[in-house]
């Protein structure tokens, strides 16, 4: 065999492992902390209730990490209202930290009721989400719940 041939078979395959190590590295350390919730108050009525969830996400890897979508329940008083999935379209540049703001709209039946609840009693409020965000190369787990 060509000895150039060698050499570039074995560069090839080294290539391929410091791939392949690099997204495990990024997957394993990438940090995906929800940081708060609020009710959108200017676009909640008895209808249908707007959260703003803030995520926090840290790349600390060599490779970007592209977040295809997530896919979470959201609470009221520990309740769960609603289940919301959004594709995101986020790709997060290596070593880097940025605060992705996601909009969560919720309109069924169970609103009404959690808002009926709420102006009975607003002075104990906790709002929260608890479920995945699914990257390209594996899957991180959020939860929060906020007093409000």
């Amino acid at each position: 065999m060509n000895k150039n041939f060698l050499i570039g078979l074995a560069a090839v395959a080294a290539a391929g492992y410091y791939l392949l190590m690099g997204k495990k590295q990024a997957i394993e350390n990438l940090e995906i902390k929800p940081i708060d919730i609020a009710i959108n108050k200017s676009k909640t009525n008895i209808f249908k209730a707007v959260f703003n969830l803030k995520l926090k996400i840290t790349n600390p890897a060599n490779f970007a990490v592209k977040l295809k979508d997530i896919d979470v329940d959201v609470l009221v008083n520990n309740r769960v209202i609603s289940e919301f999935q959004k594709n995101l379209p986020v790709t997060i540049a290596p070593k880097t930290t940025e605060i992705v703001l996601i909009e969560i709209t919720v309109q069924n039946l169970a609103i009404v009721e959690t808002i009926l609840n709420l102006l009975n009693d607003s002075s104990n409020v906790s709002a929260g989400v608890k479920g995945t965000v699914t990257t390209d190369l594996g899957i991180a787990e959020i939860n929060l719940i906020k007093n409000l």
